[in-house]
Formats: C-alpha cells, structure tokens, sequence
C-alpha cells in the first residue's frame, strides 16, 4: 500500500479538503490581484525624500509573491492533513523559497545599486564613481546570487564545501581554455581603477570612438557617432591609448 493509498484510507477528510482548496484560492486571488496593488499604495504614501524605499519595494514586490504562494500552497497541505513525507518536503520546499524569495530581492535591488550609493553618498558627502557602478553592480549581483545558492544547498544537506572543491577544480580547467575572458576581467579592472574615462564620455581609442555607455565583466560598450554600438574587449581597451575628449 502506498502511501497516497494509506492516507487516502486513513485521513481523508472533505471538510479538510475543501478547507485547504479554499486557503489555496485565496492565497492565488491575494496574490495575483492584492499584492501589487498595496505595494503601489505604499508606494504612493512614501515622501519624496525617501525615495529609496520605493526602490526597495520595487525589488521585493514579486519575491514577496513568490513566497506568498508557496507559503499558501503549504499551509493548504497542513490543512488537509497530507502524508506525513509530503508535509516534511514541503516545509522544507517553503523555507527554500523563502530564502530564495530574499536572495532574489536583494538581487533586484542591486539594480538601483546607483540610486542608493548616490543616495547615501550625498548624505556623507562622497562623489560616486559612474563608471564603477556598473561593474559593482554586477560583481554584487554575482555574490549575492552565489550566497544563496550556498544557503539552499547547505538547508537541503548537500556538501556545499564538496561543491566547492568539484568547482574548483572544474575551475582550473576551464580557466586554462578561457584565458581571454579572464584577460577581459582584468582588464576592466584595469579600467576602473585607474578611471582613463566615465560613463557618457566621448572617448577615442586606435580601435574604437564614441561615447562610453556601460561596462561590464568581459566588454565596454561604445555608442559611436553614427549612432552604432560598438562592444570592445576590455583587454584591447585596457592596452590602448585612450584620448578623452570629454576633459
């Protein structure tokens, strides 16, 4: 007998049933047609001064969805008095969810990575560097994605250290067949730091001119005159002379 057949004997109960169907109903209906409208009320009753909450809001409007449903979903199982099994994955498929709700959040909000650094930059009296933004953005996206990865690992038993060790060494591997992209790394942080440009400034190097629009891990990417966009490996721009007509 298995075990949908030993509950369905043993603690099948209607009213339970149609109990769990209900809360699974009301949890979809909130959170298809009630959670984006008292985000945006909130948001409305934020003064301008604080504008930076409605970013935070932004960044946690659909994680706040996500974990909604699923804590719904789970709590309809509870109701209705599911295997035992089922319950003992689903606490543990919920709490996953959650952290992974959070991660994403957070991981949201690095897209407004700018706004905020400004934000508190200008409390404290520090410039923000524009053309460091982009890269700091992606590099904290980068971890925060890595971070929780690693959590729901490590809430579900796996290794996360034998993880690491299998990565490492497939690491090796692949970095000894990817030495451009690792050169194009370097290169912007050659970039970066030694600041030869920011975004918006009109630059002219032997392979490229145009206006500097982002950055990122492998490229820069440069708006030319004529409107086209140009991708340039960090490592050729790091290794040119760059004439900035913008200083």
């Amino acid at each position: 007998m298995n075990i949908l057949q030993k509950w369905l004997i043993d603690n099948f109960d209607w009213q339970a049933i149609g109990l769990a169907l209900l809360i699974i109903i009301v949890t979809i209906i909130v959170t298809k047609g009630l959670v984006s409208p008292v985000f945006s009320q909130i948001e409305k009753r934020i003064p301008q001064k604080f504008s930076i909450w409605r970013d935070i809001l932004k960044a946690f409007e659909r994680p706040a969805k996500i974990a909604l449903l699923f804590a719904g979903l789970n709590w309809g199982l509870h109701v209705a008095h599911a295997p035992r099994i089922i319950l003992h994955y689903a606490n543990d498929i919920n709490k996953s969810v959650l952290i992974f709700s959070v991660g994403y959040g957070v991981y949201s909000l690095m897209a407004s990575l700018a706004d905020l650094l400004r934000h508190f930059g200008a409390k404290v009296h520090i410039e923000v560097d524009s053309i460091v933004m982009p890269f700091l953005k992606r590099t904290l996206q980068f971890i925060v994605m890595a971070l929780t990865v690693t959590m729901i690992l490590s809430d579900w038993g796996i290794n996360v250290n034998g993880v690491f060790a299998g990565l490492g060494l497939a690491g090796l591997a692949v970095s000894m067949a990817a030495q451009d992209p690792i050169k194009n790394l370097l290169g912007g942080i050659i970039i970066i730091t030694e600041k030869p440009f920011q975004i918006g400034d009109n630059i002219e190097s032997p392979s490229v001119a145009g206006i500097a629009e982002d950055i990122t891990f492998r490229s820069t990417l440069i708006r030319t005159l004529d409107g086209a966009l140009v991708i340039v490996p960090n490592a050729t721009l790091s290794n040119e002379p760059i004439t900035n007509w913008s200083r």
